[in-house]
């Protein structure tokens, strides 16, 4: 089988070095800047508002929108949250 010389690395150079950058997050969703009310992009104060019935606080600029709380029918105690008795579909009944 023969390979493209592109593809071979005897091209007589050597692979080029790969520097180490440190990458860092563009958002900051720590409790400093997204717990203070603050948005995790541009770090100016967000607007309360109301999405869906749930109270958050949203950064026009940016398009960003983070819920002040989870809704409480996301929000479960372990020991209510048992499985019904029953049929689960329509083609168990």
């Amino acid at each position: 089988m023969k390979l493209p010389q592109a593809w071979s690395n005897q091209s007589g150079s050597a692979p080029s070095a790969v520097t180490a950058k440190k990458v860092e997050a563009r958002i900051d969703m720590s409790t400093a800047v997204a717990g203070a009310g603050l948005c995790p992009d541009c770090r100016k104060p967000m607007t309360p508002m109301v999405a869906a019935s749930n109270d958050t606080l949203t950064c026009m600029d940016c398009r960003i929108s983070l819920p002040v709380a989870d809704p409480t029918e996301v929000v479960q105690d372990d020991a209510n949250a048992k499985a019904s008795v029953g049929p689960n579909t329509y083609l168990d009944q």
